[in-house]
């Protein structure tokens, strides 16, 4: 049996991801703020420091969860239909962006904080937050709504990877791509950047002007983590 959403449409393709339930920069933004009052309310409390600790975190734990939360993209033949809930609970939101109201997407590959590579789509809109749909929850998913996604916005464009779950494409409706961080002049020049305070680095460890702690970190954070950025900026282009 076919799936649906509201209006009997068929789901061509759906895919779930943990998002901001808004922007996410003010997201963060707000979560911090928060996050310093309770840290000045538990400085003030005169409470023991272990439980400082455990008010500051519930706080943080709660501002997080009333921020975040699941997202799951289902794509129609005439736009994309989100629904958001909080890992707080609660009534979920919907929202249905159809596409003539999509202005530009970008497809782009990052590190997680646990340096595992994950891809990303980023959908502008004219209206409201920018949507991000991830593969890090929900890689086949994101393999069908990618296929999909890319045989709507940006025909031509699809790799092989993309023909896992492809569905065929109502009339085709290209979008401009934005360019993402990696392929973009202020990219390079930050990359050029880091490359050379990385290189004077290595001539200071080579001239013994780096102390022992400089050094590990030299050589386990700021090599790694400029060489990733270089290899990223300047290797071969991946494609879609």
């Amino acid at each position: 049996m076919v799936q649906t959403v509201p209006g009997n449409e068929p789901i061509l393709a759906e895919v779930h991801c943990r998002t901001f339930r808004g922007r996410q920069l003010p997201g963060l933004l707000l979560a911090l703020v928060v996050t310093m009052q309770a840290v000045a309310l538990a400085a003030a409390s005169g409470l023991p420091a272990t439980l400082q600790v455990v008010l500051v975190l519930g706080v943080l734990a709660l501002a997080l969860g009333f921020l975040t939360g699941t997202s799951r993209y289902r794509l129609t033949a005439t736009g994309i239909h989100r629904e958001h809930r909080r890992f707080l609970g609660g009534q979920p939101k919907c929202e249905f962006a159809p596409f003539a109201s999509l202005t530009a997407w970008k497809l782009e590959s990052e590190l997680s904080r646990s340096l595992e590579e994950y891809d990303y789509f980023e959908l502008d809109r004219q209206r409201g937050a920018r949507w991000v749909v991830t593969n890090r929850q929900d890689r086949p998913g994101f393999a069908a709504f990618r296929s999909a996604l890319l045989a709507r916005i940006a025909p031509g464009t699809a790799t092989p990877a993309d023909a896992v779950g492809e569905v065929p494409s109502p009339q085709p409706l290209p979008l401009p791509r934005r360019r993402g961080f990696y392929s973009s002049w202020f990219g390079k020049l930050v990359s050029l950047g880091f490359g050379v305070i990385a290189l004077v680095m290595v001539v200071a460890a080579l001239v013994g002007a780096l102390d022992g702690v400089a050094m590990l970190r030299l050589a386990m954070v700021i090599l790694p983590g400029t060489g990733y950025l270089l290899y990223r900026t300047f290797g071969p282009r991946r494609a879609g």
